[in-house]
């Protein structure tokens, strides 16, 4: 047998199972909610229901789910009106109710995809996501490899690993000063983390920063700065002139670290 046709039908039979992420069954029904039936769709949503069609000039509220088990024990409202699936199955208990029991709390109409247009409807998407996986997975590699290379060149130094409290530091200085961080989930997130990081080994560098003859840390002012801040809440009757002149130093190499990433 050709072996991409057997990889095909190997794939085909892994969505026929349920075996594919609930997250690749809801980007399947935003690309191919006409097959379906739907006029248009909204969602998936991050929250709550997961999206929101129109049927037959009707509004209908939509939920994807691998099995339809799934839609029990996740409590997911009784008004949802489909329910699309991987896999028609009803086996199993939960939440102390049989199939049978279980099966009442259900939408009164389910959908069950086509397996073999969900892999070719997906497969660009798939492959993009695996590329995008190993890149990350080929980084993230050399990053601990460089953390690393870094920590040990900091321990045979003296020097403190207590470098990773100094982003703490410089995270909120500049929250107070610019007034807004980038979060987690936007693409802006990983360059600010690596400005964090090489800003706080430029610290350490720049100030020569061990630990005294005893093992102890020592007070590392862009910290004491941070903790006034957050304690006294008020920028210009705390901080001296001088204060102020060495976090806007420091905030000034963070942004152009950043610049450099973004």
């Amino acid at each position: 047998m050709d072996k991409s046709k057997w990889d095909f039908e190997d794939v085909v039979n892994r969505a026929e199972q349920g075996d594919f992420k609930e997250y690749w069954l809801q980007r399947y029904i935003a690309e191919s909610y006409e097959k379906f039936g739907f006029d248009s769709i909204e969602g998936p949503f991050e929250y709550g229901i997961d999206f929101i069609g129109v049927y037959k000039g009707n509004k209908v509220l939509i939920e994807a789910e691998r099995f339809p088990i799934n839609f029990v024990q996740h409590g997911h409202p009784t008004d949802v009106d489909f329910l699309i699936v991987f896999k028609e199955e009803y086996v199993g208990s939960v939440k102390g109710m049989q199939p049978e029991e279980w099966k009442k709390l259900l939408p009164k109409k389910i959908i069950v995809i086509d397996p073999k247009d969900f892999i070719v409807s997906t497969h660009e998407m798939r492959k993009e996501y695996a590329i995008m996986k190993e890149k990350e997975k080929q980084e993230q590699k050399i990053k601990m490899q460089q953390d690393e290379k870094e920590r040990e060149a900091l321990l045979k130094s003296g020097r403190i690993v207590r470098i990773y409290n100094i982003p703490k530091a410089l995270t909120f200085i500049w929250s107070y000063l610019e007034g807004e961080v980038p979060e987690d989930g936007i693409p802006e997130f990983k360059s600010f983390s690596k400005a964090l990081a090489s800003t706080a080994a430029i610290y350490v560098r720049t100030y020569d920063i061990k630990n005294d003859e005893n093992g102890k840390s020592p007070k590392i002012r862009i910290e004491n700065i941070a903790y006034e801040l957050s304690f006294e809440r008020k920028i210009n009757e705390k901080l001296t002139q001088d204060d102020l002149e060495f976090i806007d130093m420091w905030i000034e190499i963070l942004q152009e670290e950043y610049s450099q990433l973004l």
